[in-house]
């Protein structure tokens, strides 16, 4: 940016440019753009190190939670790769390495129905868990580290059992085909979170910078602790323990340091119940700090946009009397309380915004057991309030089923 000073008679007019609110040079204006001496002094290692690690305009282009998840995200990163050496170490002796017995066929054959398991595991996964990994991004997040810890146990496991060798090989890749999947999709999910100023390429690059950092430094770890315990079982697996346990707590402390300012259902969960305890509104700090990892939590039995044919036999009268009064209505959406859930039915011009207006309301209604219409009162009320304590409303993350309904008028 630049900024003129002042002109005055006596004194030259001079510019100063800035860089990301730092100081870069000053100039003079003499009928020409001379620099002035203050230029900006060189860089220091810590200036050069943030350059190349950390995303453009940092702290200003990311979210405020930033720094904290990536600290916790790399010491995680650094454990998973200490498990990682001793697991890839088990495979190997288990496939032969070593062995004068073993054949290059059989580790083939190995090798292929690992690979064929992950794949077909992961075709699998995406096709029935995709559309909920937006949604709750820290619940997958932190099942993906599990399974990835898992899979590593289960390969640690593979040699002491020769004859299951190939089946335990193939349950970790089925472990490990969804950790790739959920691992991600989740990360897209958070840098798309992470980045203010429509930089979600350099946040990503960035995170991959760090993420080699961190490799590189346990690579030369594990060049350390490898030809210690590749004889000694006993060491094994206390080192893998011990890694596991620590990468596993680092996972939970870096969800947890997440502060999502889009809702989702659990969200909507507790900002409701805290809401109905004493009329106060959560900010997105206080809320994501009280969101389930692992449960629905108050928004239990919500569903939002579900097909109709899918509810129909628990429908009534008076909840067909509901439709036909909604689908002749300018309304965008309805609310159907029906046998402890309440479903929420959209038309097609629905906006997100539409969706956590109605969605709120159904958990204000699951929560009182009252009339619709004082819920969606509730929920009017509920939302500017919100946007004061700094939530965005125009967007949300919530589990659609994607259905609408509209009347056809020609019948």
């Amino acid at each position: 940016s630049l900024s003129a000073h002042p002109s005055t008679p006596t004194m030259a007019q001079s510019l100063t440019e800035s860089k990301h609110g730092k100081l870069q040079c000053k100039y003079k204006l003499d009928n020409s753009l001379t620099a002035s001496k203050a230029a900006a002094p060189g860089k220091s290692i810590a200036g050069v190190f943030k350059e190349v690690f950390l995303p453009q305009g940092y702290p200003s282009s990311v979210s405020n939670d930033y720094i904290a998840y990536q600290t916790y995200d790399t010491a995680q990163a650094f454990c998973s790769s200490i498990s990682g050496t001793l697991a890839t170490q088990a495979v190997l002796k288990g496939v032969g390495v070593g062995n004068a017995a073993a054949t290059a066929a059989a580790a083939t054959i190995t090798h292929l129905l690992r690979d064929a398991t992950g794949m077909v595991t992961g075709i699998g996964f995406a096709w029935l868990q995709g559309s909920d990994l937006d949604n709750n991004a820290k619940q997958w997040r932190l099942i993906a580290d599990i399974l990835n810890d898992l899979s590593m146990f289960i390969e640690l496991l593979s040699p002491l059992f020769p004859s299951y060798f190939v089946l335990l090989v193939c349950i970790a890749s089925f472990c490990r085909a969804i950790v790739g999947v959920a691992g991600g999709a989740t990360r897209a999910a958070l840098i798309q979170h992470q980045a203010l100023r429509n930089n979600m390429g350099d946040v990503a690059a960035k995170d991959g910078s760090q993420e080699t950092l961190v490799n590189l430094s346990a690579l030369v770890m594990s060049l350390v602790l490898t030809p210690l315990a590749s004889d000694n079982l006993l060491l094994t697996w206390c080192m893998f323990v011990s890694a596991t346990c620590l990468h596993i707590f680092c996972n939970y402390l870096a969800v947890r340091s997440l502060v999502m300012t889009q809702c989702n259902g659990r969200r909507a969960g507790v900002l409701v119940g805290r809401y109905l305890d004493n009329q106060q509104v959560l900010t997105p700090t206080q809320a994501n700090a009280q969101e389930p990892l692992f449960s629905n939590g108050a928004s239990s039995g919500v569903v939002l946009a579900p097909s109709l044919g899918s509810i129909s036999y628990l429908l009534g009268p008076d909840d067909y009397e509901t439709l036909r009064t909604f689908a002749s209505s300018s309304n965008d959406g309805c609310l159907l309380p029906v046998h402890g859930m309440v479903a929420i039915v959209l038309k097609p011009d629905a906006t997100p915004n539409t969706s956590l207006l109605y969605f709120l309301a159904a958990v204000f209604l699951q929560q009182q057991k009252t009339n619709a219409e004082k819920c969606l009162a509730q929920a009017r009320s509920l939302l500017p309030q919100m946007v004061e304590k700094g939530w965005e409303v125009e967007r949300c993350q919530l589990f659609d089923h994607g259905h609408r309904v509209s009347l056809d008028k020609a019948e």
